[in-house]
């Protein structure tokens, strides 16, 4: 960054005024500065082609020259700070960053600088603050949220990590899909496999080049086998007969923002069998509303009915299933359980032995019957299980 040169004896015109006001208000220039004199800042502008031809020892011979003729100058301060840290020389650069936020409070350029070197030195604490502090002076600066998402991550503050994320989304962060990695490793941190996903997803789509991309994608491959797992596990758990587990289970298979209708309509099935209809229901037409007229969903949700004793819904819902060939035995069984229900034995016997070798069918109607005699227990969920689909 360079100065200007100006007359400090001149009178300010009120358009050169408010061009400070604004300059000093966006982060960019220190109020102190504007006071600095022409001497200094003609050192300080030597010294900053120098940083830019990285020539960083000779630079400090200037800044130094600024800063004598002006100890205020907390631009020059930085400036020394970056030269020291090119010579390799942290103890001093820290120095000149701290009395650069000493001397102005309110500028966010030397609590960035601070919180940079602070992370370099794996030194997380000092670089969350530091961080804190610029990212609290300029809300919106998308580079300051970032490396704050990686001191965060640091210190082990995954949720704050998560929100200083969504905070860089929610503005113009072209170049900073970092951050998303950033967050998707904090997620996962918390197990939060969903939000790792969805965070890997972002990172991908504003940068698929990016060097980490390729690792990106073996995630994003082995989080969609694990919720095959979770998946498999929950019913297995449901099987068993540990019903809240297999609910927890179930809800870290799949996501909000991408819904799998298979889990959903296990977990509709596990609620049924929890004696939980009208919820198992909400989850069988959410299902639904991602694979309509599913055999598998409708059979479930019949059976849901049938539960909740509405016979009338069941069977209408059971011979919507029923219209899909082939006809699985399991919407078969269930459909002629309803008719039974309801006092409707022939047809239920017929349906139960349609287009079925003669030990199959003697089979299936053998189980009808012992369904129906059984039917009170119904309101056991245990019972009902036996023809649910997972």
């Amino acid at each position: 960054m360079y100065l200007d040169q100006i007359n400090r004896t001149a009178k300010k015109s009120a358009q050169q005024k408010a061009q400070d006001k604004e300059r000093v208000d966006s982060g960019v220039v220190s109020a102190l500065d504007l006071e600095a004199p022409n001497n200094a800042i003609e050192q300080y502008n030597r010294a900053s082609t120098l940083l830019k031809a990285q020539n960083s020892k000779e630079a400090i011979k200037y800044l130094e020259k600024a800063i004598h003729d002006y100890p205020k100058f907390v631009a020059a301060h930085v400036a020394l700070g970056q030269a020291y840290v090119d010579q390799e020389d942290s103890g001093h650069a820290k120095d000149e960053f701290e009395m650069a936020a000493k001397l102005d409070a309110k500028f966010p350029g030397s609590f960035r600088h601070l919180g940079q070197l602070a992370l370099q030195l794996n030194d997380f604490p000092t670089a969350e603050s530091a961080l804190e502090k610029a990212a609290a002076l300029t809300p919106k600066d998308v580079g300051v949220l970032t490396v704050l998402a990686y001191a965060q991550n640091g210190t082990q503050q995954y949720e704050q990590v998560l929100q200083t994320a969504q905070r860089v989304h929610t503005l113009d962060h072209k170049g900073m899909a970092n951050v998303h990695y950033v967050a998707a490793a904090a997620a996962m941190a918390l197990k939060d496999f969903g939000t790792m996903e969805h965070e890997l997803n972002f990172f991908l789509a504003e940068d698929p080049t990016n060097a980490l991309a390729p690792v990106a994608r073996q995630n994003l491959a082995a989080l969609a086998h694990n919720k095959e797992v979770l998946g498999a596990y929950g019913r297995a758990l449901a099987d068993a007969g540990n019903y809240d587990q297999a609910l927890e289970v179930l809800e870290r298979a799949h996501t909000p923002d991408q819904p799998d209708w298979h889990i959903l309509s296990a977990q509709g099935a596990v609620l049924d069998q929890m004696g939980r209809h009208a919820e198992a229901q909400r989850h069988y037409e959410t299902a639904l509303r991602i694979a309509p007229d599913e055999p598998v969903i409708l059979s479930n949700l019949g059976l849901s009915y049938a539960l909740a004793k509405d016979l009338r819904r069941a069977e209408a819902t059971l011979r919507k299933a029923a219209t899909h060939q082939p006809i699985d035995q399991r919407v078969r069984q269930n459909l002629a359980l309803v008719l039974g229900l309801q006092g409707r034995f022939e047809e239920a016997e017929t349906i139960a032995r349609a287009d079925l070798p003669p030990n199959e069918a003697a089979a299936n109607v053998a189980y009808l019957k012992q369904m129906l005699a059984h039917h009170k227990d119904l309101r056991d969920p245990k019972t009902a299980s036996i023809a649910s689909h997972d």
